[in-house]
């Protein structure tokens, strides 16, 4: 996948321990908080994985499937969106 994702949401959020809690009510776990603070335009779902792998020590094809799942809901959330 070589699509870039970037951060769309313009509401305020604040970080807890490791999580992430949007002014909506929505929150993140410790690795959604890692996948969403990674969607800075220039890392594809590729790269977001390849770095979960590093921090997390998970296989590459476990990660990659992680992030898809995560990038699609947070884009449902109208959280992130996804540049070709």
């Amino acid at each position: 996948m070589l699509e870039k994702i970037y951060c769309k949401n313009n509401d305020e959020y604040k970080i807890y321990n490791k999580g992430i809690l949007f002014n909506n009510g929505l929150a993140l776990n410790e690795t959604s908080s890692f996948i969403f603070l990674a969607c800075d335009s220039k890392n594809t779902i590729l790269d977001i994985a390849k770095k979960l792998t590093v921090e997390y020590n998970v296989s590459l094809e476990e990660a990659q499937l992680d992030v898809i799942q995560c990038v699609e809901e947070l884009t449902e959330n109208e959280l992130v969106i996804k540049m070709m």
